[in-house]
């Protein structure tokens, strides 16, 4: 069986001094994950605590989910985020409120070779609402798997 390429995409507001429980209670969408800082963390695929981590900043986080396939997948990831964030006015009070925002995409996929393509009309949404992107990728090699 052919290893699949995992893609997806998170939303980061970092909320400063505030609980980040405000983002939720600003536009009513529910984060998929919190860090709270000088609490325990939490993996998200196990739901326990990770040992001895706590968190350094308070992040609310909003996951797509991940994206399974043999192509580059991200931009369907980011899409899914920016529809969530256009169709909700509040995260513009959000975003001036809270100034360290950004998208995080990540791309685990089982070749060596890592391209991809993102339309220009992704990167101009992006800018009208001055959201930074950030690329988490990783290439694994098959033989080692």
């Amino acid at each position: 069986m052919e290893n699949k390429s995992e893609y997806g995409c998170v939303l980061i507001i970092n909320t400063e001094e505030q609980h980040p429980e405000i983002v939720t209670k600003m536009t009513g969408v529910k984060s998929t994950s919190l860090e709270v800082r000088g609490e325990p963390r939490i993996d998200k695929k196990t739901g326990k605590e990770r040992n001895g981590t706590q968190g350094i900043a308070n992040l609310w986080k909003l996951d797509t989910g991940s994206i399974y396939g043999s192509e580059w997948e991200s931009e369907k990831a980011i899409r899914k985020l920016l529809d969530i964030i256009d169709s909700n006015t509040d995260f513009k009070t959000v975003f001036m409120t809270f100034k360290e925002s950004f998208l995080r995409c990540y791309a685990y996929v089982y070749h060596y070779n890592i391209t991809f393509e993102l339309s220009p009309i992704v990167f101009y949404d992006l800018y009208k609402i001055g959201l930074p992107i950030e690329f988490d990728l990783y290439s694994f090699d098959r033989k080692k798997i």
